[in-house]
């Protein structure tokens, strides 16, 4: 809700048009040339036979692929895994990190997972956090979805929850 995914198209959007010599919606936008790969909006096929998980795994080989052609390429992943219980999702995760680290890629990565985090400690050139936020007043929640520096600390998904009458 505080801004994750739709940072991630924004970022693509921009990224295609300053390719194509198109204006861009920032107030200043650097790039190299790269091509653009991404996983997000991952749906299943019921026509295919394809759950949104092997969807998912279908994307990321394909990206995989392509990262060890080590050519200039620009991954965005949104919310990696999703499809698969929170202890594969957070080992295939980290492992998919390393992997893109040890070959050199370049990725914007959103994520739940706080405990991926803790990589930046470990790959401190080659990782940094950012995070949208979320204010607390009272009941309400009030976003100003502006990119800060770390990791996010607000509970939000908890008063959510609470409101739906989910009883903690």
């Amino acid at each position: 809700m505080a801004g994750k995914s739709t940072f991630l198209r924004s970022v693509a959007v921009n990224l295609v048009l300053a390719q194509i010599g198109a204006p861009v919606c920032a107030k200043a936008f650097t790039f190299s040339p790269v091509r653009l790969y991404s996983s997000m909006r991952i749906a299943d096929n019921l026509a295919e036979n394809t759950s949104t998980f092997y969807a998912e795994l279908k994307k990321l080989k394909s990206i995989i692929d392509e990262v060890k052609k080590h050519e200039k390429i620009f991954i965005l992943l949104d919310e990696i895994l999703r499809g698969t219980n929170s202890l594969d999702r957070h080992a295939g995760s980290e492992a998919l990190i390393r992997q893109l680290l040890k070959e050199n890629a370049v990725a914007v990565i959103a994520t739940h997972d706080v405990e991926l985090a803790t990589l930046e400690n470990e790959y401190q050139t080659a990782i940094s956090n950012y995070h949208f936020d979320v204010q607390v007043e009272g009941e309400e929640l009030y976003f100003d979805y502006k990119l800060k520096r770390g990791v996010c600390q607000s509970m939000n998904a908890s008063l959510l929850m609470k409101k739906i009458g989910i009883e903690f």
